[in-house]
């Protein structure tokens, strides 16, 4: 799928918004660089004279565009969009709300503006197009053997990329809810199976540890939950051959690194 939200994700990012605040600055400096005699540069704004320029009302403004282009995206793909499509649709938009809106908290807490925008789009969803999204937190407990750090919202949009970037699962076989199931639940009665080589299932593994405390070659054989080629568990030795395989190929490592980028963003300390 046409990660369509990923401009509207990356509108929050550190870099981008402090991107933005330069540019508002460097737009008062004169020809060398220098703040002018004329104006006084604040934390919040600028002074020119007796006009005062809110920094605040500039990232608003910056916003409103990509929030414009959001919604056209979310009209062009509605028109084109099948009927079996729509439940993955659903869960990518949800995803990737609740994602911004838990790991955003800081900054809409100072920008309510902003924050009412996700509720405007949930309810441009329904009233044009019937589609029902959930944007409130839901109840979350983690007490597998793998010990997940994160936030639900976190693990949710690690599924959707994981399905619609890479394509380690086929989401015909791997929903979002047995998903969460096998990384977070005690007892598990599901299991993944994978849509992909076993090498690229173990760099995959490797790659999503910094989420958990305990995911490791032990741990994924113990739990018997990540079914590789034919259907079977993956053994120690079979894991330990594969992940030599995967470091050698680079094809496979670049097919996973819209999740490294991802996790990495979430600054999640290995401990």
């Amino acid at each position: 799928m046409n990660l369509f939200l990923k401009p509207l994700e990356n509108f929050f990012t550190k870099s981008n918004l402090e991107t933005l605040k330069n540019k508002f600055y460097e737009e008062f400096l004169n020809e060398s660089g220098s703040v002018p005699g004329n104006c006084l540069f604040l934390e919040d704004g600028v002074w020119e004279n007796d006009n005062f320029f809110s920094l605040k009302n500039h990232i608003l403004t910056k916003y409103e565009e990509v929030y414009n282009h959001t919604k056209y995206d979310i009209d062009t793909i509605m028109i084109s969009i099948s009927t079996k499509d729509k439940p993955i649709l659903t869960n990518y938009i949800e995803n990737t709300l609740k994602y911004i809106l838990n790991n955003h908290q800081d900054f809409l807490k100072d920008y309510p503006e902003i924050k009412s925008s996700f509720q405007q789009i949930k309810n441009y969803l329904w009233s044009k197009y019937q589609l029902q999204i959930y944007l409130q937190r839901e109840k979350f407990k983690a007490d597998s053997i793998f010990r997940y750090k994160g936030s639900l919202p976190n693990l949710k949009k690690l599924y959707s990329l994981s399905i619609n970037e890479s394509l380690i699962f086929d989401t015909e076989e791997i929903s979002e809810e047995t998903f969460i199931e096998v990384f977070t639940k005690e007892n598990p009665s599901s299991f993944l199976s994978f849509n992909c080589t076993t090498s690229l299932v173990v760099g995959y593994l490797e790659t999503i540890s910094k989420l958990f405390k305990n995911l490791n070659k032990k741990t994924v054989v113990q739990s018997k939950r990540f079914l590789a080629s034919q259907g079977k568990p993956i053994s120690s030795g079979n894991y330990d051959t594969n992940k030599t395989r995967f470091l050698k190929r680079k094809n496979e490592q670049k097919s996973l690194e819209m999740i490294l980028q991802y996790i990495d963003s979430l600054n999640i300390m290995v401990k």
